[in-house]
């Protein structure tokens, strides 16, 4: 599991980009979207 929260930090900046939010500036419910639109589409282990 933490192998996996720190990929997903890795990802977060390219994430953020994409959604044009400002990584310093997510709220709870911004980063909560992003932690499942990460899970739904990263490669099953």
């Amino acid at each position: 599991m933490a192998e996996e929260y720190d990929q997903f930090q890795y990802e977060l900046p390219a994430l953020c980009q994409e959604t044009r939010l400002v990584r310093d500036e997510l709220t709870f419910a911004d980063y909560v979207r992003l932690v499942y639109a990460w899970l739904e589409n990263k490669e099953p282990v």
